[in-house]
């Protein structure tokens, strides 16, 4: 995961050379404040999230660097030799980052137009995913809008 974290990193930053629109929100939500604090909070805010993001249709405001800072956590406990806390920690990470692609392509697939209020919602990493799936699928639409209507 980690690997797949520097991998996004390096990617948004191409991106970012392109002028591509990717805002650097540094608001942060008082749940995600609590990735400062020890395991027990930790596991109590990603639950407090997953339940907000099951129960809304909108995709819930988390920091820009959520993943990352949940990773070193992640990272930390295994050193520390607290694998099955990490483990079940990593498990409700996944559950969260699943339901909030769900979101994402969701929102893409209304209107794949970058929206600045949308992406002042997203971690970085999912900023990098929305801006691709935007990119994609624009020029997908138009490709298919000028096959459909008999042009090139």
């Amino acid at each position: 995961m980690v690997t797949m974290l520097r991998l996004l990193h390096r990617i948004l930053a191409v991106i970012g050379n392109e002028g591509e629109t990717i805002a650097t929100n540094e608001e942060y939500t008082e749940d995600a404040e609590m990735l400062k604090v020890e395991s027990a909070p930790i596991e109590v805010m990603l639950k407090k999230l997953l339940w907000k993001e099951e129960r809304s249709d909108e995709l819930q405001a988390i920091p820009v660097d959520f993943y990352a800072r949940l990773s070193n956590k992640i990272r930390l406990m295994r050193k520390s030799e607290d694998e099955k806390v990490a483990t079940h920690l990593e498990c409700l990470s996944i559950d969260l980052l699943r339901r909030r692609i769900q979101k994402i392509m969701e929102i893409v697939s209304m209107n794949p137009r970058v929206s600045k209020e949308v992406i002042s919602r997203m971690s970085f990493e999912e900023r990098v995913l929305y801006n691709a799936l935007c990119r994609t699928v624009a020029t997908w639409e138009n490709y298919m809008s000028r096959y459909v209507g008999g042009g090139d």
